[in-house]
C-alpha cells in the first residue's frame, strides 16, 4: 500500500464513491476506504430516482444502471393510515425512477471509480484520525493485511449516519449535543409482496412510516421506520412490528399479507435528521449522509448524496488549483455552497415530517390537502430543489 494520496475517502457508497470518481477523473490520487466487501445489503429504501441518471451518466455508467435489472417505477402512492391516497408521478422529476438494491447500484459505483484510477480498499476500516498540531493529516486502517498509515492533504469521511471519524473528534469535543435514539429503521427484500405495477408505495402509520418498492429479480424491498418505543413494546420482534403497526394502514396490510423476507432483516437507529458540521476539523470533511440525513419519504436521499459529491467535487478541484486558498476559506466555501445548494430543501423535509406526527385525524385531513393537484406538485419538487418552486 502507498503511504500517500491526495485524498482519503472513508466509505465507499454512493456519496464516496462518487466523488472518488469525480476527483480521478481529474486526476488527482484518490484512496478509498470501504470496510465492507462488495457487494453487500445496506439498509435504504432502493428508490433511485429520475435525477440520479444525469449522475451516472457523467461517471459513464447511465447503460449498466439500466441494464443493472432494476424495476422502473413510474410513479409513487402515499397512503394515510385510513388507506386515502395521492400520486405523486415521477415523470414530475424527469422522467421514471428506479427500484435497484444498493448492493448492486453501489458495486457499480465502486467498480467505476476503481476503472478511473481511485485506489479501492475493501474489507480496510478506518480506525482512527492521524492528527498532526491540530490538522488531520491521515488515517490508520486495519485490513486483512494488518494495520496500515496512509497520509492525505485532505480526508473525507463518507461513512453515513455513523461519521466514523468525524464523530470521534466531535465525541471529544463535544460537538452537535447529544444523540437521541428515537427512531428506528429496518429492512429486507421480501418476495410475493404485491404492490401496484411500476410503482413505490409509501405507508404511514402511527409514529412512522414505511416504503415498498419494486427492486430486481422479482422481489420487492420493504423499509419501514418506527419509534423505539414501539420496538421495545413488540419486544424486537420485526414481524410483529409489521403485523400490528405497519399492516393497521389497510394498503399495508394487502400488499403484505403474502409476503416473506428473503433476506435477514437488517436495522439501524436514527439518531437525527437534517445538516451536520460539514468541517470538523481541519483538512476533513464529511459528505452525503454524514453531512445530513434527509427524510426518507422523500425518495431522494441516494440524489442528494450524489449532488453533495459534485458539489464537493466541484469546489475541491478549485480550491487544487489555487495555491492561494487556505483551509479555512475551503470550509467556509464548502458550508456557504452547501446551505445554499441544500439548505432550504432540508428545512422544507423538516416542515413535512413534523406532519407525519401529528394526530392520525389531521393527518387524513393532510392527506386530502395534499391531493390537490398544483399543490402536490410544488410540495414534491421542493424536495429536490434549493428553493420553493412550482
Amino acid at each position: 500500500m502507498s503511504p500517500e494520496a491526495e485524498v482519503i475517502i472513508i466509505g465507499g457508497g454512493p456519496a464516496g464513491a462518487s466523488l472518488a470518481i469525480r476527483l480521478a477523473q481529474w486526476g488527482l490520487d484518490v484512496a478509498v476506504f470501504e470496510e465492507r466487501r462488495f457487494p453487500r445489503h445496506k439498509l435504504c429504501g432502493e428508490f433511485i430516482s429520475p435525477e440520479c441518471f444525469y449522475h451516472f451518466a457523467q461517471f459513464g455508467l447511465r447503460e449498466r444502471m439500466e441494464r443493472a435489472g432494476g424495476t422502473e417505477l413510474r410513479e409513487t402512492v402515499f397512503y394515510s393510515p385510513r388507506g386515502r391516497s395521492f400520486v405523486i408521478p415521477n415523470e414530475w422529476f424527469g422522467g421514471p425512477a428506479l427500484g435497484l438494491s444498493r448492493a448492486r447500484m453501489d458495486d457499480l459505483l465502486l467498480a467505476r471509480a476503481r476503472d478511473v484510477g481511485a485506489r479501492v480498499y475493501l474489507q480496510t476500516r478506518a480506525i482512527e484520525a492521524i492528527e498532526d498540531d491540530g490538522r488531520i493529516v491521515g488515517v490508520i486502517t486495519r485490513g486483512a493485511d494488518g494495520v496500515r498509515q496512509m497520509r492525505a492533504r485532505l480526508i473525507v469521511d463518507a461513512t453515513g449516519k455513523r461519521r466514523a471519524i468525524a464523530r470521534k473528534l466531535e465525541r471529544r469535543g463535544a460537538r452537535n449535543g447529544p444523540s437521541r435514539r428515537a427512531l428506528i429503521a429496518f429492512k429486507a427484500h421480501l418476495r410475493s409482496a404485491q404492490p401496484a405495477r411500476a410503482t413505490c408505495e409509501i405507508y404511514f402509520y402511527r409514529g412512522g412510516y414505511g416504503g415498498l418498492s419494486p427492486i430486481e429479480d422479482g422481489l420487492c424491498n420493504l423499509c419501514f421506520i418506527v419509534s423505539a418505543g414501539d420496538v421495545r413494546a413488540c419486544a424486537g420482534d420485526v414481524p410483529r412490528l409489521v403485523r400490528e403497526l405497519i399492516c393497521v394502514n389497510p394498503r399495508a396490510a394487502q400488499t403484505l399479507r403474502d409476503a416473506e423476507p428473503v433476506t435477514p432483516w437488517s436495522s439501524v437507529s436514527i439518531e437525527r435528521f437534517g445538516p451536520l458540521e460539514l468541517a470538523p476539523a481541519e483538512n476533513l470533511l464529511v459528505v452525503g449522509d454524514a453531512a445530513s440525513f434527509i427524510d426518507p419519504f422523500t425518495g431522494s436521499g441516494i440524489l442528494l448524496a450524489l449532488e453533495n459529491s459534485a458539489l464537493l467535487a466541484r469546489i475541491l478541484k478549485g480550491w487544487w488549483q489555487s495555491d492561494a486558498e487556505s483551509w479555512e476559506e475551503l470550509a467556509c466555501a464548502y458550508r456557504s455552497a452547501y446551505e445554499a445548494r441544500f439548505g432550504w430543501r432540508l428545512r422544507w423535509s423538516a416542515a413535512l415530517r413534523r406532519l407525519i406526527h401529528v394526530p392520525p385525524s389531521l393527518l387524513e385531513i393532510g392527506a386530502a390537502f395534499f391531493g390537490m393537484g398544483a399543490l402536490r406538485r410544488a410540495v414534491a419538487r421542493a424536495t429536490r430543489a434549493s428553493r420553493l418552486c412550482s
